[in-house]
């Protein structure tokens, strides 16, 4: 024990790859895994993973192997298409992965990635902690409900692409780098300056080269660029990165046509321009399915379901209501079973692509002269608006479209309000879905509350469970953020014990009668 005491501080070897909690209080990390014995010991055990800001290194003779399977053909055609007149701060060839692509198979669980993958790498400063930062913090915020960043569909289709991209690589290092300083309010503290200058001198390279100007990877770029203007408030930049995106997609032939080349470009070209401007920007891609209605798909099994039939004549809007409704049914299957990886990645693969392919559908403008019933109108947007609900965190910020949508809802409802009989069924879903939209909007929260209270009253509910039980005869996703449903009915309850004192004017008329 002497000998032990005897051994100073400065004489302990330091763990250089320690989990950040051990980092944070000084002191030697084991790096076990999934967590430190300081970790256990400190938080008692109510902790099951550490998180590590780096992984451990690749064994020397696993990197030689790397190495030399890199310098064969694969490396070869990738240096070539990297070797074009690259901007300065980039390097003109392909290197082996780094501590960056292990913590994201450790963060994300890409287990069909090959550890010995090649990728793009940065010569300017911090661009592995920038790149670590994307792939674990803001990747996050397109994780659907239910699901895990080990199973997040979006990542598996969406990392290939930056991978081995240049341009995509350098933007996605350029947003994280805002990202970074927006949360700590130290502007241009990650360099996000220089990162736009190397973007954009890439940008102008890559709109040269005639055979990559329209690329997945180049359009899929060009969109995250206008997401970020957009989050900086530039509107000529946004407006100009759109006005490219849709000129570049008409080259393409259409956005079908990216999305069978590439569904994770496709969606977040479509996803991020319609969060944008708050419309859909590429109208015609399920033109021809929308003006030629398909047959309804065959009833539900479940015999307890609301029929929209009872309440909608227009047969496009009755496919997609009852396409909305099977897919939120799925969404809850897949959702149950997102734990396991190997079930959940080709199951859910497609979330995003449904989720926008649903939305254009729901918002597809009629043709001139064409009027919707107002029924109609309002249970697309308020479907439109419950995809929204399916996730727990946005990326972009989706405030402009929701609040384009619920004042849209709003005004259609108007024309049906006050109802009466079965309508109070649907209608008390609509206004759910609207007053939990209206969260920080007061003036809609409280009208949206005021009619809520009324087809309460109507159907008999007393209680958040019987609201559930209505809304799930609807549309419903068990697993979605039902706190926010359940404050919104605790308002109501709140609305109905005041409308409950004595009103004079309302005893005044009782006389007279």
């Amino acid at each position: 024990m002497s000998s032990i005491n005897a051994v100073s501080n400065r004489a302990k070897k330091k763990s250089k790859l320690g989990c950040k909690t051990c980092k944070t209080r000084k002191i030697k990390c084991d790096e076990a895994a999934p967590v430190c014995r300081n970790c256990k010991v400190y938080y008692s055990n109510r902790v099951t993973t550490c998180e590590y800001v780096y992984i451990v290194p690749i064994p020397k003779s696993r990197r030689l192997a790397s190495k030399e399977a890199s310098s064969g053909s694969t490396a070869c055609q990738a240096s070539k298409s990297t070797s074009s007149s690259q901007p300065k701060g980039q390097k003109a060839q392909i290197h082996p992965p780094s501590t960056v692509v292990a913590a994201f198979q450790r963060h994300v669980g890409l287990l069909n990635l090959d550890p010995f993958n090649i990728h793009v790498k940065s010569d300017l400063p911090g661009a592995d902690k920038l790149l670590h930062h994307y792939l674990t913090a803001v990747v996050r915020k397109c994780v659907p409900v239910g699901y895990t960043p080990a199973t997040n569909p979006l990542a598996v289709a969406w990392w290939p692409l930056v991978q081995h991209d240049p341009f995509l690589h350098h933007v996605m290092l350029q947003i994280a780098a805002v990202n970074l300083e927006w949360a700590q309010q130290k502007p241009n503290h990650h360099n996000s300056s220089l990162y736009t200058t190397v973007s954009l001198e890439l940008l102008k390279a890559r709109l040269k080269d005639n055979t990559k100007a329209t690329s997945d990877e180049t359009i899929a770029a060009i969109a995250c660029l206008a997401a970020l203007e957009n989050e900086k408030r530039n509107a000529i930049a946004v407006r100009m990165h759109v006005e490219g995106l849709k000129r570049m997609v008409r080259l393409r032939g259409g956005l079908s046509q990216v999305r069978a080349s590439s569904p994770a470009a496709a969606t977040v070209v479509f996803w991020f321009t319609f969060i944008i401007t708050g419309e859909p920007q590429f109208p015609d891609e399920y033109e021809n399915t929308l003006l030629d209605p398909t047959p309804l798909p065959d009833p539900l099994s479940t015999s307890h379901q609301l029929d929209f039939a009872d309440f909608i004549e227009d047969r496009v809007t009755l496919n997609v209501l009852q396409e909305a409704r099977q897919y939120m049914l799925d969404f809850e299957q897949n959702s149950r079973n997102s734990q396991s990886i190997r079930f959940a990645i080709p199951k859910a693969i497609a979330i995003h692509s449904k989720n926008s392919w649903l939305a254009q559908r729901l918002l597809h403008k009629p043709s001139p002269g064409t009027i919707i019933e107002p029924m109609a109108a309002c249970c697309r947007y308020a479907a439109c608006m419950f995809l929204f609900f399916l996730f727990e965190h946005h990326y972009p910020d989706p405030t402009l479209v929701l609040n384009s949508l619920l004042h849209k809802l709003k005004s259609s409802l108007d024309e049906i309000l006050p109802c009466s009989g079965k309508e109070h069924t649907l209608v008390l879903w609509l206004l759910t879905v609207a007053g939990v939209t209206a969260e920080k909007l007061p003036a809609e929260r409280d009208w949206a509350v005021g009619y809520l209270v009324e087809s309460a009253a109507e159907l008999g509910l007393r209680t958040w469970d019987d609201m559930r039980a209505v809304l799930a005869i609807v549309i419903w996703v068990d697993g979605i953020e039902e706190s926010r449903f359940c404050r919104l009915w605790d308002d109501a309850l709140s609305a109905a014990r005041g409308t409950m004192v004595a009103d004079p004017f309302c005893a005044i008329i009782e006389e007279i009668r």
